[in-house]
């Protein structure tokens, strides 16, 4: 099958997902699983899905961007709109104050209309190998491999994320994915580290591959129903459990005399083949409300 791309919309707990055949999309319900042709011609390999609040659905597919609108489940819409020189995209992001969304793509950041209409265009040169990118501080934050840029919609300036403590280690293994926790804190993924960042105080917990007892490049961070977050990797998935902070425990960070930090916390778990997974190849994790997590890898 080989995932490429995935979803979790949380508001009708469906799965998307992109893959070599196409799109699919799966839920927890009996025999609740559809694939999404495409009727432009022999285009199959799918590199990412995006699903709007409102029902609609954005799929990249060998560069090319389409529009599935599924207002009738018996006959939906496949549109296929124009951006001119755009070569897919690499994220999605709904707007904040409207119904609106946010397309990131090389070197572009874009505002279209629910119906897909360009509103505006921002052009950044540096916007390139690009991760995710989320809401932070009504800001939309980048994950680029070389930096994690910052854009804000109210001045429409870009801007360079560099409050680490250790920023040329972090830069140097190259940013994937980033995961908000609260107004202060995000999680910040790179292929060999996670790092726990303050917005105010950079860097102030580290956790790399080698330390969880694993090799291996990460992929994507994200969250668990009881507070925790799921780590997964080319080497299992991996459970995190919910951080506390600096006033409630000191920071794990390498300490600049010893160059240590402190044992991870026991509660962190693996799972790997050994325990019962098809391979270790993982590329994301989602947990439903029923308590099910959801792991695309590239076998299926």
């Amino acid at each position: 099958m080989g995932y490429r791309g995935s979803f979790f919309d949380e508001s009708t707990q469906t799965n998307w997902l992109a893959s070599r055949p196409g799109v699919q999309t799966t839920r927890f319900e009996p025999n609740y699983f559809k694939h999404i042709s495409n009727p432009f011609g022999d285009l199959q390999l799918a590199m990412g899905v995006f699903a709007h609040p409102n029902g609609n659905v954005w799929m990249s597919i060998q560069n090319k961007i389409f529009l599935y609108e599924e207002n009738d489940r018996q006959n939906p819409i496949v549109k296929r709109p124009e951006f001119g020189d755009l070569n897919g995209f690499k994220a999605f992001l709904s707007d904040l104050n409207s119904d609106d969304l946010w397309m990131i793509s090389k070197k572009r950041l874009t505002k279209l209309n629910p119906e897909g209409a360009i509103l505006i265009r921002y052009t950044n040169e540096q916007l390139t190998e690009l991760g995710n990118a989320v809401w932070f501080n009504e800001q939309i934050w980048i994950a680029g491999y070389y930096d994690i840029h910052i854009f804000n919609p109210q001045l429409e300036q870009f801007s360079l994320f560099n409050q680490f403590n250790n920023f040329k280690k972090a830069k140097s293994e190259g940013f994937k994915h980033l995961l908000k926790i609260d107004d202060n804190h995000l999680w910040i993924l790179t292929n060999q580290s996670l790092y726990l960042c303050s917005t105010e105080d950079g860097i102030i917990d580290e956790y790399n591959a080698s330390e969880l007892g694993k090799t291996g490049r990460f992929n994507q961070i994200s969250k668990a129903k009881d507070g925790g977050y799921w780590l997964s990797s080319f080497n299992g998935l991996f459970y995190i459990p919910k951080p506390s902070f600096p006033e409630e425990r000191p920071p794990r960070s390498m300490n600049p005399e010893s160059g240590q930090s402190r044992q991870p916390d026991n509660n962190f778990r693996h799972f790997e083949v050994k325990s019962g997974l098809p391979n270790n190849e993982i590329l994301s994790a989602f947990e439903d409300d029923y308590g099910f997590v959801w792991i695309p890898t590239p076998h299926g």
